[in-house]
């Protein structure tokens, strides 16, 4: 595991942002990558299914009221992974805060559920469960 700064740049989806740039050190930076928040999954806001699109667009805000343009943050990647859409995978922290990460956030809030790559068939009773919590905000 490696710990970088970086930059935001945009929220794509609750599970998926833009890095303005990435801090690699001795003046080497990275510039507009995309990561995929790592071992989280939440709702497609981009679908057809209604009420998918719902809760994914909550999902989408929940990470756009946490990450905003120009905030500088803390990525931690892994060695060697990336999602199968070619994204680096990463957990978020927001810069010199000792909180959670984004992404164990979003899950303790039920924006998203726990995702290590398994088929969506198999999270999809977590996300119906996350509704309810969701619902009742």
């Amino acid at each position: 595991m490696f710990t970088y700064d970086a930059e935001i740049d945009r929220v794509i989806d609750g599970d998926s942002i833009v890095l303005k740039y990435i801090d690699l050190g001795f003046q080497v930076k990275m510039s507009n990558v995309s990561v995929r928040l790592y071992e989280c999954d939440t709702p497609e806001s981009r679908t057809k299914d209604k009420v998918e699109k719902h809760y994914g667009l909550i999902a989408k805000n929940y990470v756009k009221n946490c990450l905003q343009p120009g905030q500088k943050v803390q990525i931690k990647t892994y060695l060697d992974r990336r999602g199968k859409f070619g994204r680096i995978l990463g957990t978020i922290y927001d810069k010199g805060m000792k909180t959670a990460s984004l992404n164990t956030r979003l899950i303790r809030d039920h924006m998203a559920v726990h995702y290590t790559g398994q088929a969506k068939s198999k999270v999809k009773a977590a996300h119906i469960l996350n509704r309810k919590y969701i619902d009742l905000l």
